[in-house]
């Protein structure tokens, strides 16, 4: 039994006509005739009858005829989704990323892919750090990722920008009323929210302050980047976030710094070229921006020669 063979049984069945079926189908009757008899000898059973007036289903094949209708169907609808993968528009995407960014960067992209490509399956997977994101990429548990731009990677890269880091204090803190840039080493002496040993934005926030000529105090870890914030907001001690997981009214203050942290961002696969999925996914990327608040890699790397400093 073939998909054509259905095909034609579906033909015959809607035009109760051989002739008019083989002329829908572009086929000669004879052909026809012999690709039906095919199929009625592996069922066992006859589908058609031939009348004087046309043809019509016989008891099994209206029986038969539902399933074949349903098969053919699902056929047509799996056709569509290749179709549709070729295009980027439909399949199941991968994402992987880092914590923070599943918070900060992507929910807009995500929520427009949704809207954009409705046939397009999405699954995040998060790491808590950047070495565990590239290795699930290279060893295929996420199709894409989203993180900290990657150091001679062997696949696609696409740079979407820097994102800055900014410390978070309470609205009664000494410093919320600072309208500047403060100076990191005003924050040495303080008892510091920080983030557990294995989150990847700990080596961050440390090597931030070891260029400030101290070691952060911290008496209150967390992994998760948004419960540093809002601990830090309610007065439990300064923390050092990506500015894009605090949203407006967040409850806290957010000190930007004389000496800027920034972490450039990218997109990165396994293929060395883009694949029409990751096309599209950059595409969503480009087009939220400006919700992301990332500084464009172009101004970065003009800014490279002042106060601002690359961290990993």
């Amino acid at each position: 039994m073939t998909l054509r063979q259905l095909e034609f049984l579906l033909a015959i069945a809607h035009r109760s006509s051989f002739t008019r079926a083989a002329m829908d189908l572009h086929i000669s009757q004879p052909a026809l005739s012999a690709q039906l008899r095919l199929l009625e000898e592996e069922l066992g059973c006859r589908l058609l009858e031939r009348l004087p007036r046309g043809v019509q289903l016989t008891a099994e094949g209206q029986s038969f005829l539902p399933e074949a209708e349903a098969v053919v169907a699902a056929a047509q609808r799996a056709q569509r989704v290749l179709s549709n993968i070729g295009e980027g528009d439909a399949g199941l995407l991968r994402i992987g990323t880092v914590l923070s960014l599943s918070i900060g960067v992507l929910p807009e992209p995500l929520a427009a892919l949704r809207r954009n490509h409705p046939e397009l399956s999405l699954e995040l997977v998060e790491y808590e750090h950047r070495d565990a994101l590239e290795q699930g990429v290279s060893d295929g548990d996420c199709d894409i990722a989203v993180g900290p731009r990657p150091v001679d990677w062997y696949g696609h890269v696409e740079a979407l920008g820097w994102e800055e880091f900014v410390v978070v204090v309470a609205t009664d803190d000494p410093l919320a009323a600072s309208t500047e840039p403060i100076d990191l080493r005003l924050l040495a002496d303080r008892d510091w929210v920080l983030f557990s040993l294995k989150q990847g934005l700990s080596p961050l926030v440390h090597a931030a302050c070891a260029r400030a000529g101290f070691a952060p105090r911290g008496r209150l870890r967390t992994t998760q980047v948004s419960a540093a914030a809002r601990l830090a907001a309610s007065g439990a001690g300064p923390a050092m976030v990506p500015s894009n997981v605090l949203e407006p009214g967040f409850g806290g203050v957010a000190l930007r710094l004389q000496d800027p942290v920034r972490r450039e961002l990218a997109v990165f696969s396994r293929d060395a070229e883009p694949g029409p999925l990751l096309v599209t996914f950059v595409q969503a990327l480009r087009a939220a921006k400006d919700n992301m608040q990332l500084i464009p890699s172009v101004q970065r790397r003009r800014d490279q020669s002042g106060a601002g400093r690359r961290t990993a």
